[in-house]
């Protein structure tokens, strides 16, 4: 799983800069003898956002924290096939340097976002229950229109997400690069 996650960044980064997409992309991580060094890379990156989450109180601040700084780690693990996965952490944590709050409230505007969206639609919902007489049978049609929107948002948000993530590393790796 942690290496399809490389495929899964080369084909959100390949498509947002608009070169040919396949499906073989999708085992990057596999290629070249790489495997254990990218599953390493990955299960390290993953470890230590587990380890900062176990701190008392303030983990879960540091985790999120460290989420934005370990995000671009599979992006360099793919650019640099010779770098190890301790550098690739470190490259992330220099490069993220500045843009961590940027790309959270990113992240959280568009959570906000789509909560809201939802939360219209199933209080429309709601309300058109309450209609005497109809509201039930026009209640119905709304729920089943609100859980359709529901999984259109939850089908497509992984892929909205991934593209921004690459559109974040594209963007900050050329005005922050760091060696």
């Amino acid at each position: 799983m942690l290496v399809f996650q490389l495929g899964m960044v080369n084909i959100f980064l390949c498509g947002y800069r608009g070169e040919p997409i396949s499906a073989t992309q999708l085992f990057e991580g596999f290629r070249e003898g790489k495997f254990l060094r990218n599953a390493g890379g990955m299960g390290w990156r993953y470890l230590w956002l587990l380890i900062w989450g176990l701190i008392p109180v303030a983990g879960p601040i540091l985790c999120i924290i460290k989420f934005y700084s370990y995000r671009f780690v599979p992006y360099i693990m793919l650019a640099e096939p010779e770098i190890t996965a301790t550098d690739a952490l470190k490259k992330s944590m220099a490069q993220t340097d500045g843009y961590r709050g940027k790309m959270f409230l990113a992240d959280f505007l568009i959570a906000l976002v789509i909560g809201g969206i939802l939360f219209i639609l199933f209080l429309i919902t709601f309300l058109v229950f309450m209609i005497p007489t109809v509201g039930p049978y026009i209640g119905v049609l709304f729920l089943l229109v609100a859980g359709l929107v529901t999984v259109v948002i939850a089908a497509l948000l992984p892929l909205f997400m991934g593209t921004i993530e690459a559109v974040y590393y594209d963007k900050i790796s050329k005005e922050n690069p760091v060696n």
